[in-house]
């Protein structure tokens, strides 16, 4: 599947594009334009399964049901976190550690 639209800078030739691995020890880091989405048994990479280079969304819709981000944060809705390249840890809002 190819996207339109999503062109990586000279400096990015061995960034991830769309579908390869990544957020493991090896992988590379996804294009711009790009996040790394992990399935939710890897736990954001924690469990050394990598995650795969996916478009990162260009609109998002300002429903609330909060998801807690791969960066600690809790965000308005899953779509709101992927927009912002950051993978899903859980649904509901991070709690503080």
């Amino acid at each position: 599947m190819r996207h339109r639209g999503l062109c990586q800078d000279p400096g990015q030739a061995s960034a991830g594009a769309v579908g390869a691995s990544c957020g493991v020890a090896g992988a590379a880091k996804c294009a711009t334009g790009l996040f790394c989405k992990f399935p939710s048994s890897a736990r954001c990479g924690a469990t050394n399964k990598p995650g795969k280079c996916q478009p990162r969304p260009q609109a998002c819709t300002a429903d609330y049901d909060p998801v807690c981000g791969c960066d600690g944060k809790t965000y308005a809705n899953a779509c709101s976190a992927q927009a912002a390249g950051v993978s899903i840890k859980s649904k509901g809002g991070c709690t503080a550690p």
